[in-house]
């Protein structure tokens, strides 16, 4: 039996969010200071203090998610070495880390680089994402196909029960009215932009032209990525499927279902909140040898 950590992404921001684990520790105050000092933002104060406006956008809110994430997996005890690790869409740096892929600090700098690239393209185009709950993609994606936004939307997320679907406003809000009114529950995510979708498309050679600045190592433990869904180990591979990432679909649910196939049962969420504990069970649910953990549920001493 494997354990599984998964670590989340963007998308539900809250005022003071890692103001109780920034510097709890030694290792977290560490990681919080490294993030700021690569980044040039101070991340404590937009994560404690705000603005909302301010914790939205990208650049800031993917290195603050980024710090949180790895200063509970620097709390956690020794893992065993048949530990499997994977992220949500940024989280999948906090995973790469994990895994030995990347340095901390290579790790800070590659969620700077995209982050960055990210920004810039949404500043040029008025986009967002949604959730759109109780719907698998391919229901999903049925309804987009018959529907006029058809070439000008993009399932962003594969979130096995609960679909994110991305795009500029002005297709995404009437696209999201219809399906309100046949009946499904949609949520706006707070994001500056529509990540996953063809309008990122121009940042995938951007992103991959400046991760030449960061080592990408084989990882040492079991990697399994967004795009593929599957395990990678081969650096030039992985480095290619992050700057894909920009435009790909997160394939969360082939990602859990590879986990399972892989041995894990045990399944441990580092972030700033339980987003995955519904999509594990919609997954796993037909079985009985698995359960689902959030880092608050776990105690540790400091």
């Amino acid at each position: 039996m494997s354990k599984v950590i998964m670590f989340s992404g963007q998308g539900r921001p809250v005022i003071g969010m890692g103001k109780t684990i920034a510097d709890t520790t030694q290792k977290t105050k560490d990681i919080w200071d490294c993030a700021t000092d690569l980044s040039g933002i101070d991340i404590r104060k937009i994560a404690f203090k705000g603005p909302m406006p301010k914790l939205i956008e990208t650049t800031n809110q993917q290195v603050i998610v980024t710090a949180i994430n790895l200063s509970m997996f620097s709390m956690l005890e020794e893992l065993k070495d048949d530990t499997i690790y994977l992220g949500h869409s940024v989280g999948e740096f906090s995973a790469l880390y994990a895994s030995g892929a990347l340095s901390l600090e290579d790790t800070i700098k590659a969620v700077v680089y995209r982050s960055q690239i990210m920004h810039k393209i949404s500043c040029e185009c008025k986009a967002g994402m949604y959730v759109v709950k109780d719907l698998s993609k391919n229901e999903l994606a049925n309804i987009l196909s018959c529907s006029e936004f058809s070439e000008k939307l993009d399932i962003c997320c594969d979130n096995v029960n609960h679909q994110v679907i991305g795009g500029e406003i002005k297709d995404l809000k009437p696209f999201c009215n219809e399906l309100r009114c046949q009946g499904y529950e949609v949520a706006k995510l707070d994001v500056s932009g529509a990540w996953h979708t063809k309008i990122m498309s121009r940042g995938c050679d951007e992103l991959y032209d400046a991760l030449k600045e960061v080592t990408i190592n084989k990882p040492k433990y079991s990697l399994v990525m967004n795009v593929s869904g599957k395990e990678e180990n081969n650096p030039e591979q992985i480095k290619t499927l992050i700057s894909k990432h920009l435009i790909s679909t997160v394939e969360w649910k082939s990602s859990l279902e590879t986990c399972r196939e892989k041995g894990g049962r045990e399944f441990l969420e580092l972030g700033n909140k339980k987003t995955f504990n519904s999509t594990c069970e919609s997954c796993f649910s037909p079985f009985s040898d698995w359960n689902y953990k959030h880092f608050n549920d776990l105690k540790w001493e400091v």
